[in-house]
């Protein structure tokens, strides 16, 4: 009676959180920024003296990535891990599904006459002070203008993964020198067909393994609730929430490829 209660609580508690813990992964502070619960986190919080109802509701309120094998599973058992928190674990959503960020262009990297990588560029200013361009990173008094440059003036930078101040660059007619990195702004490159139909293929993929991920962890925590010594009302109620859990997980999938199919139709 005591375990059917524990699970009943648990239930309640994951219908309450599961939209609040989805709907943060969207927002500002992700939970995907918070520590995991692991199976560990849960043996120290009951050999702190905790009840099983704390951690449970502790289980159904944090991001959670708990180890549900059955081999995990007999040595949470031999821990003396309550069944109701261990079917808590293995109820818990998954969070091994993580959003993934659109795949959009940069700038690419081509080869130059003299064999070093660039990214075109452009001089990134307003009016009409012609903006000196240094045959060295500018040291104050010593350093030598070797041309000047307009605003809006293309140019070729050479050191495109630099990090430092002052820019090597390139112009037209092969002059080179080194440009101060305020007055410079990388050019996005045409988004080609090619390049599309690639990232289009990538993100399907992405999408096939995000429901192969789901498909699998679903199937591992059903046969992993198979194992456990649950009435056969109690049986019912786990299996209906780890399917609840999978439809969630899968309808993330497609949102966040269509999001990304739209991302690259967009360009």
């Amino acid at each position: 009676m005591r375990l059917f209660f524990y699970t009943a609580l648990l239930l309640n508690l994951c219908m309450v959180s599961a939209g609040s813990v989805r709907a943060s992964q969207d927002s500002a502070t992700a939970p995907s920024s918070e520590k995991r619960l692991t199976n560990a986190d849960v043996l120290d919080l009951l050999k702190s003296g905790l009840s099983s109802e704390i951690v449970i509701a502790k289980i159904a309120a944090a991001p959670c990535e708990f180890d549900t094998t059955p081999t995990a599973l007999k040595k949470l058992k031999t821990d003396n891990v309550p069944d109701a928190v261990i079917l808590a674990m293995v109820q818990a959503p998954s969070v091994s599904t993580q959003k993934q960020t659109p795949v959009l262009p940069v700038p690419s990297v081509e080869a130059t006459v003299k064999g070093e990588p660039s990214v075109p560029a452009k001089v990134n200013c307003s009016g009409d002070i012609p903006v000196s361009v240094y045959a060295a990173p500018y040291s104050g008094s010593e350093s030598i203008e070797v041309f000047r440059l307009s605003c809006g003036d293309r140019i070729t930078l050479l050191n495109p993964s630099d990090k430092e101040s002052w820019l090597k660059i390139r112009v037209a007619d092969g002059r080179e020198g080194y440009i101060s990195a305020i007055l410079v702004s990388k050019e996005q490159p045409p988004y080609s067909e090619s390049q599309k139909q690639e990232d289009a293929q990538k993100a399907n993929d992405d999408f096939e393994d995000c429901k192969v991920r789901s498909q699998n962890e679903y199937d591992t925590k059903m046969s992993a609730v198979g194992t456990m010594a649950l009435t056969p009302i109690m049986r019912v109620a786990a299996s209906n929430r780890l399917k609840q859990n999978l439809d969630a997980e899968l309808r993330e999938c497609r949102s966040e490829h269509e999001s990304r199919l739209k991302a690259i139709d967009d360009e």
